[in-house]
């Protein structure tokens, strides 16, 4: 007797994923085995604490308003790669490529320092033309995709890498974290 419900019931798997960025580098597909969360969202109520007839909170009247989870996706950091062709240089040179800026607080400092940095500004908009979209798909064992989600307007908001580590053969990953307008979704049969 199977697990679930029924022998024909096919959860969807959370751990292979085939992530494509389009407009890095000419578009990439990877493989990847962790996002996190999936695109998901949360709602805040807009308004004071009263109804309109001012006698209570009643959160069915009230308005809401949609905030999207950002995203995470660990890469693995290929140690055969040529380090230029590499997708964290890749990502890394999206920061360089759409007008990294250090402000100094002093313009008489010259070279800012990190004593001396009040902002670091980037264009978002030159981000966007960097990573045009991100498509993140669910896989099944057998590798067909089983749903999608696309990012719609993904801005890039943050590259960790993760740190070195003599004590164990551990896989070395960097997470790239998106922000975004919405999403588009769809499902596949099986």
């Amino acid at each position: 007797m199977s697990f679930w419900t029924s022998a024909n019931f096919y959860p969807n798997i959370g751990s292979k994923f085939l992530v494509t960025i389009e407009n890095l580098e000419g578009g990439a597909q990877f493989l990847v085995n962790s996002v996190d969360p999936l695109p998901s969202y949360s709602t805040e109520n807009i308004g004071g604490d009263l109804n309109q007839d001012g006698t209570g909170y009643d959160p069915v009247k009230k308005q809401a308003r949609v905030k999207w989870d950002p995203v995470t996706i660990s890469f693995v950091n290929d140690a055969n790669e040529n380090p230029e062709k590499s997708t964290l240089f890749k990502f890394i040179q999206v920061l360089y490529d759409s007008g990294y800026n250090p402000q100094s607080a002093d313009e008489s400092s010259g070279t800012p320092t990190s004593d001396n940095i009040e902002s670091i500004m980037i264009n978002n908009q030159s981000v966007s033309r960097k990573i045009g979209g991100v498509t993140i798909q669910t896989l099944a064992p057998s590798g067909n995709p089983t749903s999608e989600y696309e990012l719609v307007d993904p801005v890039l908001s943050a590259v960790r890498v993760s740190g070195v580590n003599y004590d164990t053969d551990n896989i070395h990953t960097f997470d790239v974290t998106f922000e975004y307008s919405h999403i588009t979704f769809k499902t596949f049969s099986i």
